[in-house]
């Protein structure tokens, strides 16, 4: 008998199920890397919201004398205490803030202890919402 070239249906078996297995695990790691991508995306771009808000209130924290602040989940105001806006904001990018309020706020007699947190409103419906807090003190030289 002739020796016969060629794989046997085992080993074709056999090789299938092996490539099979590695490129399952590659596809896993692949879904793994995009799904921490995403989610560290959005805790980047939660942050950048804070820091720009905690640079607005910073802003009218130094060059007014008396102001109110008002946080609602997507709106942030400040007005001074006579009734004038000083700075409005809607934010509407998928990100809601924990609503406070602080009224008659003296920059030049006390600094502000604030605690910002923000939440990410996309994830929401699914009970895996997503929040981050930061904890910041406005101060201001005082006059002597």
């Amino acid at each position: 008998m002739a020796k016969q070239q060629g794989m046997t249906l085992i080993e074709v078996l056999v090789t299938l199920v092996l490539t099979s297995l590695v490129i399952m695990l590659i596809w896993t790691t692949i879904l793994t890397s995009m799904k921490y991508n995403v989610m560290e995306s959005k805790k980047i771009r939660m942050q950048q919201e804070v820091n720009y808000l905690i640079t607005k209130i910073q802003q009218v924290h130094r060059k007014n004398d008396c102001y109110e602040l008002q946080i609602e989940e997507t709106r942030v105001e400040m007005s001074s205490c006579q009734g004038e806006l000083l700075y409005g904001e809607t934010f509407s990018n998928g990100f809601g803030f924990e609503p406070q309020s602080i009224s008659d706020i003296q920059p030049r007699e006390v600094n502000l202890d604030l605690s910002i947190t923000i939440f990410d409103l996309t994830n929401e419906a699914q009970g895996k919402q997503r929040s981050l807090t930061v904890d910041t003190v406005f101060a201001r030289y005082k006059d002597q």
